[in-house]
Parts: C-alpha cells; sequence; structure tokens
C-alpha cells in the first residue's frame, strides 16, 4: 500500500535508494569476486533496516488508499462470521462423543482400543438417558401426584394485584383460592396456608353444632388462615425467562447437530488426517481429526439413537420446568428452580466430564467442525455485483436480535399455554383462577405416565365420577369465609 506503511525501528530505504543501493553492490561484485567486509555490512544493514521488528510493521488504517475497499471486505468477512463458519458437534458432551468416536475408529481400522472406547461413549449414553429421565420422572411425580394428594391448586394469577387489593369493589380480582379478599398480612406460601387452613376446618368441625363457636371460627377477625398467593408475579415472568433462555440455547444446538448430519457427505469419508512431517514415535500428536462424511446408516443411527431423545427430553424438560417455575410462588424458590431445571440438561456433559475416559475426552477436544461454506473472492464479487446490496442487508439481519425475539416469542406462547391448560376465567372475580383438580389413583409416576403426560382420576366407587382434590369455593367479600365442609377442603383430609 505504498510509503505509507513502513516498519517503526531502523533505518527505512525509499524505491530510489534500494535500486542505487542493489547498483552499488553490483558494481562491487564486478570489481571483485570476493565480497569485501565493507560490502557485507552494507547488504546486512540494507536487510535488518528492512526486516526488522516485523510484529511491528503495522500503519495507521486511515492511510491507506485501499481504505475503502478493504473496509468492504472486512465487513463481507465479519458477517460470514456470524451467517458461516464450521459446524461442530458438542465435544464436551457424551452427544458428540457417540457420533464422533465410532466414525474415528472405522478410520482407525476398528482396532482394539478404539472399539472399547466406542462401547464406553454408548454406555455412558445409556446412563445418560437414564438419569435425565429419572429427574424428569421425580419432578413431575411431585408436581402431578404428591401436590395434587396435599391438594394443592395451580398458582394462575392468584396474589398477583397484592398491592392493589385494598378496595374489592375497585378490583375484584384480588381474591385467593380460599374465597377471601388478598392483603399483604394475609400472604402465605401453600405450606403454611394448608397447615392454618386445615386446623381451622378440623376445628370447625370438632365443634360441629355449636353455632356460635363455628361463627367464631370462620370470622377471620378472629381466625384467619391467610391466603395463598405469588410474592412478585414480575419475578416469576423473569425466571421463566432465564429458564426459556437455555432451553432456547439447547433447541439450537439440536438444530445445529440435524444440520451437521444433513450437510456432511453421506459416504464414509475419513476424519482421521496424518501430518506430513508426522513423527512415528508420537502418532497421536501427528494425526489431526476433523469432522467428515459418514455412511448412511450411520446417520440414521445417530438421528435415532441422539437427536430424537434429545428432542424428546428438551419438551419434557422445558414444559416440566415451565409449570414448575409457573406454580412456584415464593422468589427465592422461583431463582434457585429456575436455575436448577436447567441442570437436567446438562447431564451429559457432566457424565463425559467424570466418567469417561482420558482418551476419549482428548481427541473431542482436538476435533475439528465441518466447513459449511468460507469467505472467498465470489463472496466479495457477489457483494460487488449486487452494489453493496448483500453487505446491507447483512447488517440489517446482523442488527436483529434473532435469539431474543425467539425466546421471547416462546415464552408468551407456553405463558398462553400455561394459563389455557391449568386456568380459567373467574366469572365473579374476572381473573384467571384455578381448574379444580382431581384426585390421581396412584402415588406412583412411571415411564409410561412420562410419555403420555398423564395421570388417571381416581373414581368414586358409588358415584362413577372423578374424586375432586380441590375446588374453587364461593368468593366472600365479608369479613367471614364460607364453611369448608364440602367445597375448597382437600379431599384426603375427609
Amino acid at each position: 500500500f505504498g510509503a505509507a506503511c513502513r516498519p517503526t525501528g531502523g533505518r527505512i530505504y525509499r524505491g530510489g535508494q534500494l535500486v542505487a543501493m542493489r547498483e552499488m553492490i553490483r558494481e562491487g561484485s564486478n570489481e571483485s569476486r570476493e565480497p569485501t567486509d565493507s560490502l557485507l555490512e552494507t547488504r546486512e544493514l540494507t536487510m535488518d533496516s528492512l526486516l526488522d521488528k516485523k510484529d511491528d510493521d503495522y500503519c495507521d488504517f486511515n492511510k491507506l488508499r485501499e481504505k475503502a475497499e478493504i473496509s468492504r471486505r472486512m465487513e463481507i468477512q465479519l458477517q460470514d462470521m456470524e451467517f458461516k463458519g464450521d459446524l461442530t458437534f458438542e465435544t464436551d458432551s457424551v452427544y458428540g462423543a457417540v457420533i464422533a468416536m465410532p466414525q474415528i475408529a472405522r478410520c482407525m481400522g476398528w482396532n482394539q482400543t478404539f472399539l472399547a472406547l466406542c462401547f464406553r461413549s454408548f454406555l455412558l449414553l445409556g446412563l445418560n438417558y437414564v438419569f435425565q429421565v429419572s429427574a424428569l420422572i421425580f419432578i413431575s411425580e411431585e408436581s402431578q401426584v404428591m401436590d395434587v394428594l396435599g391438594g394443592k391448586m395451580h398458582l394462575c394469577d392468584y396474589g398477583k394485584r397484592l398491592d392493589e387489593c385494598k378496595n374489592f369493589a375497585k378490583h375484584p380480582g384480588c381474591v385467593g383460592p380460599g374465597g377471601t379478599a388478598f392483603k399483604p398480612p394475609r400472604l402465605y406460601g401453600f405450606d403454611a396456608w394448608n397447615v392454618r387452613k386445615w386446623a381451622r376446618d378440623n376445628l370447625v368441625a370438632l365443634f360441629e353444632g355449636d353455632e356460635e363457636v363455628i361463627a367464631n371460627l370462620n370470622d377471620i377477625e378472629k381466625v384467619d388462615p391467610g391466603e395463598y398467593g405469588i410474592e412478585n408475579s414480575n419475578c416469576r415472568l423473569f425466571a421463566c425467562f432465564l429458564f426459556t433462555l437455555a432451553e432456547v440455547q439447547a433447541a439450537l444446538k439440536i438444530l445445529e447437530l440435524i444440520w451437521i448430519l444433513w450437510s456432511i457427505p453421506t459416504m464414509a469419508d475419513s476424519w482421521v488426517f496424518w501430518r506430513e512431517d508426522g513423527d512415528d514415535l508420537d502418532p497421536l500428536g501427528s494425526l489431526k481429526f476433523r469432522t467428515a462424511g459418514m455412511p448412511l446408516g450411520w446417520k440414521m443411527l445417530n438421528f435415532v439413537i441422539v437427536v430424537l431423545p434429545k428432542i424428546f427430553l428438551l419438551c419434557e424438560v422445558y414444559w416440566m420446568g415451565f409449570r414448575f417455575l409457573m406454580d412456584t410462588a415464593g422468589i427465592i424458590d422461583l431463582v434457585l428452580g429456575a436455575m436448577a431445571m436447567d441442570f437436567i440438561l446438562t447431564f451429559d456433559e457432566l457424565i463425559l466430564e467424570s466418567f469417561d475416559s482420558e482418551c476419549t475426552k482428548t481427541i473431542m477436544e482436538r476435533i475439528e467442525g465441518f466447513v459449511v461454506d468460507q469467505t472467498d473472492e465470489e463472496d466479495f464479487l457477489e457483494d460487488a455485483q449486487s452494489g453493496g446490496r448483500k453487505v446491507f442487508w447483512g447488517s440489517i439481519f446482523l442488527a436483529t436480535p434473532r435469539r431474543l425475539i425467539i425466546v421471547i416469542t416462546v415464552l408468551i406462547t407456553f405463558v398462553q399455554l400455561y394459563y389455557m391448560v391449568h386456568c380459567q376465567v373467574d366469572p365473579e372475580t374476572n381473573s384467571w383462577a384455578s381448574k379444580p383438580t382431581m384426585l390421581p389413583n396412584t402415588t406412583q409416576y412411571s415411564l409410561r405416565n412420562l410419555l403420555y403426560n398423564y395421570v388417571p382420576p381416581q373414581i368414586d366407587e358409588e358415584t362413577g365420577e372423578p374424586v375432586w382434590a380441590w375446588q374453587p369455593v364461593a368468593v366472600t367479600t365479608t369479613s367471614t369465609t364460607p364453611s369448608n365442609t364440602s367445597a375448597g377442603s382437600n379431599t384426603s383430609d375427609g
């Protein structure tokens, strides 16, 4: 780029001076076949001046004559870093090891060592599925069986407008599952509220027939069990956003895995390459591992044993975790729950790190991705032919927070789904209240229940109707609460 870029140290020679120096050296060579010490010093001075301090051989970018063209090409290269590049497996996950190790073993001739590594990878994959499915079953059993047996209803919008619940007439939505209006001092967690309500209901049953005692027990000014509701609705939404962010990232990894299996050639390419100057005494250090073509049979097997289970686990974890967070009332429980639910999908990384061999981990760290497309002269030519439109639309696309839009869209969709499945609009309060819950017919939650996401309800032998675990109670706006002899009481208490 002309005289603008020159070494910062040493003597500087311009073009004419370099020509004169070469002529002087040539003339000296003609006079004497053997170079003198002065000629050698001159030659060394010339080379030292031109080559000294290579690391500092930079100049101000704004002084370049071709600055505009370089800037345009740099734009294309930066955009291609976002839209192109290498596709890589999860090298820190047991999923990536199950996909890559058999292909490397195939290229190494299925020797005994790689057969052992492949067997161990598949064994750890099965162990990973056992751990993840077990965690899902336990969480589902707690939310769909044990909570229901304890009389817990869905949280919906109970306590959402707690600060506004000062005038029931102006804010009719401030009614809890007990049928009374919310007030900040009357807000409790479910366990505390359920125990207080249970004690009040049993005292009412104990003094049945004594109207004066029952009236005093039903007067919330004297015996107040309180109400159950959410402590902070914004915190619940924030926790759901964090959880959704992690699950969307997991979904994008699955999409990348599918795209890799689709993009790589369907042939038995080599995944192992030997360096030309490789050392026979250090064969592992002379090998390079790179993602390449895969036979069709292996592609189909990886799709069945890796991709499909990952999709199933992601859907189950997200729906179970989202419902768990939406039914969580405490602030601390929400924040900790959002982080704990995502931990289930990281079992694969933990298992690889804890149980896999150093051989597999070393190979997975060194494996290179599959190059789909790279920036080349055709990209520069395409942008020039389009009049710069390629860079313009690439900039628009780059400025758009695509993943944030995806996360918000998924979050809104599942919030609406939660309200549609578990809540209903109370006509008296015009707010979202929990739907009635039915007692399960078992205390165990099996893999079949997880697959169908359904627990059969308990059926009354006399009426043939489901037994209700909880039903909404009538709204009470006075100082007394309704009698809990039927509706609103936990059926299991009776």
